[in-house]
């Protein structure tokens, strides 16, 4: 929310209109993510640590994230129209990068191979274009959601590792809520 909240100016009402201004598009921030706060599986968050390595890895943004879970300096969402105060990219679809490493941690929910499509189609354009462009999957182990992954690791260079099941975790999208939140620990 850091970035929403730049006064434009030295000039007191302007600055006064940009704070409330702030304060209506968190309002409607809040109100268009509330109904998916309650699955983890729409809104959950790897752990801070995680997203410290993936820096040190040069990962530079995620691929689904929102104001309220956005912890890499870029990140594409699901309300454009309002998370583009707060910096989104916007939809993961509608995003192009032209080169860099990103996170990916789709919600479970997405039943089609529109992901793995996309990714396809951005990789192939890299390949041709010869550019430096990777992608880092958090993925559920699912028989109907791994296996579309698995297609989709075995055309490209791939690095895996696998996290037992119930012995990783997520936080909980609703954690800016309360902080004792415990984890959601991932039962796949």
């Amino acid at each position: 929310f850091d970035r929403a909240l730049t006064a434009r100016g030295n000039d007191a009402a302007e600055r006064a209109r940009e704070g409330g201004r702030f304060l209506t598009r968190a309002l409607v921030v809040l109100r268009k993510y509330d109904d998916l706060l309650s699955d983890p599986g729409q809104h959950g968050q790897l752990p801070l640590a995680v997203f410290e390595r993936l820096k040190q890895w040069g990962c530079r943004g995620e691929c689904f994230a929102s104001p309220l879970n956005a912890t890499l300096d870029e990140f594409c969402s699901l309300h454009a129209e309002v998370d583009r105060w707060f910096g989104s990219s916007g939809s993961f679809f509608d995003f192009h990068p032209s080169s860099g490493n990103f996170e990916i941690n789709p919600p479970f929910t997405i039943k089609s191979d529109a992901v793995e499509r996309h990714v396809r189609n951005l990789l192939d354009d890299a390949q041709r274009r010869s550019a430096p462009l990777s992608f880092i999957f958090f993925v559920p182990e699912t028989q109907n959601r791994f296996s579309n992954y698995k297609k989709l690791l075995q055309e490209f260079q791939v690095c895996s590792f696998r996290a037992e099941k119930n012995r990783h975790w997520y936080r909980r999208g609703a954690e800016f809520r309360t902080q004792l939140s415990p984890p959601w620990i991932c039962p796949f």
